[in-house]
C-alpha cells in the first residue's frame, strides 16, 4: 500500500518598492548640472570693473599710462573664500541634506551660498587694510585710505548668479 505523502506547495512574488531612492539620485544629478558664481559677474555694464577687480587681487607690475607703476596683490576675493571655507563647508552639508528631503531646490540653495560669499567678499573690501596704499594713492583719495574703496564700485558690483552648466 502507497502512503501519500503531504506537500506542501508555496508561491512567493516579490516586489519592490521604491522608498524615495529614485527620487534622490535624479535631485543628486540635478544638483550636479548647476553651479554658483560670484563676484564680479559677466555683462556687468562697467566694462573696466573686471579689469580693476582682477588687478587688485593679483596685482600687476605694469599699470599706469607708463605702465610702469607696481599695484600690489590685495586678495579680497580669496581672502573671504579662505575665511569662509568652514561655514560654507557646513552650510553645504545642510543644504544637501534640505534638497534630498525635498524642503530646498538646488536653485534656493546655491542662492543661499551666493549671498553668503557675496556679502564675505564685500565685507572683506572693506576690511583689508594691507599692503596700504602709496603715499600717492593717499594724497589722491584723501580722506580715504582703505586700499579697495575709493567710489565703491567694486563692492558695488560684486553679486551671484546660478546658471546651469
Amino acid at each position: 500500500m502507497a502512503s501519500k505523502q503531504n506537500v506542501l506547495r508555496m508561491s512567493a512574488t516579490i516586489k519592490e518598492r521604491d522608498l524615495g531612492k529614485k527620487r534622490i539620485f535624479k535631485r543628486i544629478e540635478d544638483s550636479k548640472r548647476s553651479a554658483v558664481y560670484i563676484g564680479v559677474l559677466q555683462g556687468n555694464p562697467d566694462a573696466k570693473l573686471a579689469l580693476i577687480a582682477s588687478t587688485l587681487e593679483f596685482g600687476t607690475v605694469s599699470a599706469g599710462a607708463s605702465r610702469n607703476v607696481v599695484i600690489p596683490a590685495r586678495p579680497w576675493m580669496r581672502g573671504a573664500v579662505h575665511k569662509q571655507q568652514d561655514a560654507v563647508r557646513l552650510l553645504t552639508r545642510r543644504l544637501h541634506r534640505q534638497i534630498l528631503r525635498g524642503r530646498l531646490t538646488k536653485f534656493e540653495a546655491l542662492s543661499q551660498i551666493g549671498g553668503l560669499m557675496a556679502a564675505a567678499m564685500k565685507r572683506e573690501i572693506i576690511q583689508l587694510r594691507d599692503p596700504a596704499n602709496a603715499l600717492s594713492t593717499l594724497a589722491a583719495k584723501f580722506p580715504k585710505d582703505n586700499p579697495l574703496v575709493d567710489t565703491g564700485r567694486l563692492g558695488n558690483a560684486i553679486n551671484w548668479e546660478v546658471r546651469a552648466k
